[in-house]
């Protein structure tokens, strides 16, 4: 029986009562009297709530442990293949925390301090790598309340900075006194053990006649001016510390102050800019998070193209979609009207917002780039050197771990990071040919650009893998649409919904019957989606001949089409287990490896590239 009094108790209790796991009504306390408690504990002890309690006892049993469910969904949402890949290109079982400018490459921390270490790269190439930007706010909803919460802010702000100094002072004076009453009971100790000691030695304390007879008056002067030296010096500490206080109030309350012009035109703008929302109108856009000065010219020219594009072009949408959402002939004529009306305030508030608004957020990327680079925590500085020590400590501990074990595992990183290296620079070698080849210049810049961009979208320079498959094919004069075709095949895997992690009755690395989204799939599927997979490859492996190996993810042949067909008709497993044959059980290893045979891969199998998860610690190493 349940007795809420907080929180999510009424919640529950409704529940329990709901199901008749115990007293069919959880009553609050204040409502609560004997009669009440009497009956409820009566339903308690029924053989109806004892059978329905053991029900849920057993669905929630049979649910497994919540904690490594939870893990295990956030494990499998994570992006560990396609165009969002929060891989490294090179080494695969590590999160890329770094990004090579001007390039895709993304490089984990300790891949990064192997190649700075080697002189192949410098930290000044590299930026940080953010796999996601969430805006927490999007602004005010209107420009009144906006504006009066700039201008509470700055008030706020003037307020804390004067008007702590006095607390601040008083609790300075009390902090001191409380340390000279413990510094004066410290000096007292002394002179009492020093008395002791003195007395213990048969000397006579001060007062008798011995310490009368000697000459005090040198004693007593130097003392005196202890003292006063003392003095002087605790008053100088007190003064200082007063400034102090005094100049962080003034520097708390100034910037407050000067950033109100700031804050003030921010808040008005960003209120224009969300006002439409009041009346119902959906066009307007998310804006961008700001983090410095590149964000916040991106921001600031957006805000200026789209609010000017989006008001005159909700002048003709509005009144359409008014009058699509209509049903019925007066619901059209009302849902036009209503149109008319959003496309006239649009017009109005979304030209105003894309007026006044840009140069805030230039402003706005300014001083964020400023504190960025005052260091700190949360700033960029600090997040760049935090990932710089994670790298040489990830090389440290792979360092101790050969020690301990007596293996190579430093040896073998630091060959494949210099063998995808080796590849990454073959693919910008290619790109540069390409540049000269068309051109150069703008002509073959444009057109580099253009093929970079099919290279992206294609997943062909998601890691080295794909690259290595991608530069061979296009070395030995193969048709690329090939390996294209195949890597947009893997990506469209990797990205199918997850399985809940409740509703997967056991892992993919365990199970073969299990895919690596989670998803289970039966013979009949799995046929369907290799016939599927077979009709996109647009004369893929059916254009060759039938003794034409299929290229899996590895860039390697295996088998022929016709083997290919009979293995995934045959077969009684819906797919084959990454985890049969992981080859990056080391640290930093240089992939999976050959983790299925190429002949599902090319048939609508999961290739290691189509969900590169390896298992959830590896995946996260790093």
């Amino acid at each position: 029986m349940i007795v809420p009094f907080f929180g999510d108790q009424p919640f529950w209790g409704a529940m329990v009562s709901k199901a008749k796991a115990g007293a069919h009504e959880a009553i609050p306390y204040k409502k609560l009297d004997a009669e009440k408690l009497a009956e409820g504990i009566k339903q308690c002890l029924t053989d109806e709530a004892r059978k329905n309690a053991e029900e849920i006892a057993q669905s929630i049993a049979a649910e497994g442990d919540g904690a490594e469910n939870a893990v295990k969904s956030f494990h499998r949402s994570l992006p560990f293949a396609g165009k969002r890949s929060m891989r490294c290109s090179i080494l695969e079982d590590r999160v890329a925390v770094w990004q090579m400018k001007s390039s895709n490459l993304r490089l984990s921390a300790l891949a990064a301090d192997i190649l700075v270490e080697q002189k192949k790269v410098s930290w000044k190439e590299l930026r940080l790598l953010r796999h996601y930007e969430w805006n927490d706010f999007d602004g005010p909803g209107e420009p009144i309340s906006g504006a009066g919460g700039a201008l509470i802010k700055t008030g706020a702000g003037i307020a804390r900075g004067v008007g702590m100094v006095p607390t601040s002072v008083a609790k300075n004076l009390k902090k001191r006194e409380e340390r000279e009453k413990k510094k004066k009971e410290r000096a007292d100790r002394k002179e009492q053990k020093r008395l002791l000691k003195e007395a213990a030695k048969g000397k006579n304390v001060p007062g008798g006649a011995h310490d009368s007879a000697r000459p005090s008056g040198p004693r007593h002067t130097s003392t005196n001016n202890t003292l006063e030296s003392v003095q002087s010096a605790e008053e100088e500490a007190l003064a200082h510390e007063l400034a102090g206080e005094f100049g962080d109030a003034f520097l708390e309350s100034g910037g407050a102050l000067a950033s109100m012009p700031l804050d003030l035109g921010l808040a008005i703008g960003q209120g224009f800019h969300n006002a439409p929302r009041l009346y119902g109108d959906a066009s307007v856009r998310k804006p961008i998070r700001i983090t410095g000065m590149h964000s916040g010219s991106r921001a600031a020219g957006q805000e200026l193209f789209y609010g000017i594009y989006d008001g005159w072009t909700g002048l003709v949408t509005q009144p359409m979609h008014g009058w699509q959402d209509g049903t019925s002939k007066h619901g059209k004529f009302t849902g036009l009207g209503i149109g008319c009306a959003r496309g006239i305030g649009g017009f109005v508030l979304k030209d105003i917002s894309a007026i006044i608004t840009p140069p805030f957020f230039l402003a706005q990327g300014v001083r964020k780039e400023i504190t960025k680079r005052m260091g700190g925590p949360g700033t960029t500085f600090f997040i760049r050197r935090a990932h710089i020590v994670q790298g040489q400590k990830d090389m440290q501990a792979l360092r101790e771990y050969d020690q301990a074990h007596k293996s190579a595992n430093v040896a073998d990183t630091e060959r494949t990071v210099n063998e995808g290296w080796k590849i990454m620079k073959e693919a910008w070698e290619v790109k540069k040919k390409h540049e000269r080849q068309h051109g150069g210049r703008i002509r073959g810049r444009l057109s580099m650009s253009k093929e970079e961009k099919v290279w992206e979208d294609n997943g062909a320079l998601e890691n080295v893998n794909a690259t290595r498959r991608a530069i061979q094919a296009h070395n030995e004069g193969m048709d690329i649409e090939k390996v294209f075709s195949q890597r947009r095949k893997e990506m469209r895997i990797a990205e199918q919904p997850r399985a809940s992690a409740m509703d997967q009755p056991e892992e993919y690395e365990h199970s073969s019957s299990v895919a690596p989204n989670g998803q289970t799939m039966g013979r009949k599927e799995m046929h369907h989606q290799s016939m599927q997979g077979n009709r996109e490859q647009k004369g893929g492996n059916e254009a060759g001949p039938a003794d034409t190996g299929a290229i899996d993810a590895s860039g390697e042949c295996e088998g022929t089409r016709a083997q290919a067909e009979k293995q995934s008709l045959g077969s009684d497993t819906a797919v084959e287990s990454p985890g049969e044959d992981i080859s990056s059980s080391r640290v930093g290893g240089g992939g999976v490896g050959r983790m299925q045979k190429a002949t599902k891969e090319m048939e609508g199998g999961w290739g290691p590239n189509a969900d590169h998860q390896h298992t959830p610690k590896q995946a996260m190493a790093g």
